[in-house]
């Protein structure tokens, strides 16, 4: 049983769905339950009232429902919104977590992940395929979840033609286990594994990558996230999301007015921008240098894809609340431009920078996140209904720079 919440005025709305099966019956129970609360209206949607486009023929009291109709397998998550549409809110897209192998060595327990960096094509919104390297095939990589104080190994295989390494971020540790290709470690080759092993000893919201030509490893898709939770957490919570920030060269073809080309005539002028992820390219190899051990390809890329774990919108997931709650959002910047993330009608409280708990009672609702930086939020989900929630830099909310899409996913009501 689904139900979701959706406040109008001074109306609070119980919407519910069966399911069976797996599958969303078409037919929906609604129960209205009418709360007078005076005192503080809400509404989800403004009004237009310029608007003269006609979605649904619909009853004046149907307009301010709700409505979701999740459905099975790839499908769209969609909402019949107040306005009368259809709107698609996204895609189920939930990261995977690695769950380690917990084995004793000398009387101590260690837990075991294992990470293998393989070639992975996905698509990143609708019909836009990519080629990067992920681990264990996955874009973004597995969560690393582990607590202060746990000894943990992780061994990386490479079933790729590329070298790579393995760096986590945020964490102390040798410098034999940091990944940095030529001071700690020979970078791993086809068919070699290499053992990162320490002790947790920095708590907090981080991450891996990849420490091989790191600006190219990293936009191929070469990251997870790495959570380091506390022996006794002081944050209250009901929930917890992890949202991946991050940009890709597409290698789209956009078109403009001078020159029309077949089945662009709306666009005009080609401009093919470079920059396409792939393995191999036709640039030739720079002169050698002498004060590095290894000499890398240019990489110059044009970003027109900006994705939360991976995907851009409408591959993106929506945020889950129930009225009342308290959500933790754990940002991670593994790109190269700040993202400002940024959430409709709703307030939060910045907790944690860079996985240090800080004391910032400003409430908020927008914060920046840079390269490499993590923020961690606490969001009061006191406003039922769908709510956007993006970056606030517009073109980062766009595909093949076309909006909506990109960095924007919704706050969705649940009960």
């Amino acid at each position: 049983m689904t139900k979701l919440l959706f406040r109008d005025n001074n109306d609070i709305k119980l919407i519910l769905f069966n399911k069976k099966g797996g599958m969303m019956f078409r037919k929906f129970i609604v129960i209205v339950l009418i709360v007078l609360v005076a005192s503080v209206p809400a509404v989800a949607f403004g009004q237009n009232e310029q608007f003269t486009g006609k979605a649904h023929d619909m009853e004046p009291e149907q307009m301010h429902d709700m409505k979701l109709e999740e459905e099975s397998g790839d499908k769209y998550i969609k909402a019949l919104s107040p306005a009368g549409f259809d709107l698609v809110i996204g895609k189920q897209n939930p990261l995977a977590e690695l769950k380690p192998e917990i084995i004793t060595e000398k009387g101590q327990e260690i837990k075991v992940f294992k990470l293998t960096v393989e070639d992975v094509k996905f698509e990143i919104f609708p019909d836009r395929f990519i080629e990067g390297w992920g681990f264990n095939g996955l874009i973004p990589g597995p969560t690393i979840r582990v607590k202060q104080g746990d000894r943990i190994r992780v061994i990386m295989a490479n079933n790729t033609d590329t070298e790579h390494t393995l760096h986590v971020h945020g964490q102390s540790k040798p410098v034999v286990m940091d990944g940095v290709p030529f001071l700690g470690q020979k970078p791993v080759e086809k068919g070699e594994s290499y053992t990162y092993e320490f002790t947790v000893k920095n708590v907090g919201t981080s991450w891996y990558h990849c420490h091989v030509d790191s600006a190219h490893h990293v936009d191929m898709g070469m990251y997870g996230a790495f959570i380091a939770e506390p022996k006794n957490e002081k944050l209250k919570y009901d929930r917890e999301y992890i949202m991946i920030l991050d940009e890709w060269p597409t290698g789209h073809i956009h078109v403009h007015e001078d020159m029309p080309m077949e089945g662009h005539e709306e666009h005009g002028v080609v401009t093919e921008h470079t920059g396409v992820p792939q393995h191999k390219d036709g640039m030739e190899m720079p002169a050698g240098r002498d004060w590095y051990p290894k000499t890398y390809k240019a990489y110059e890329p044009v970003y027109d894809g900006f994705t939360i774990n991976g995907r851009s919108f409408p591959f993106t997931e929506p945020v889950d609340v129930k009225e009342g709650e308290k959500v933790r959002i754990r940002f991670i910047n593994v790109g190269y431009k700040t993202h400002f993330m940024h959430t409709h009608s709703h307030k939060f409280t910045v907790v944690a920078r860079d996985g240090d708990y800080v004391n910032e009672p400003a409430k908020r609702d927008t914060v920046a996140v840079g390269p490499g930086q993590r923020v961690d939020i606490i969001l009061n989900a006191d406003n039922p209904g769908i709510w956007p929630f993006h970056c606030h830099r517009l073109d980062h909310v766009t595909n093949e720079h076309i909006y909506p899409g990109g960095m924007l996913t919704f706050i969705r009501y649940i009960d």
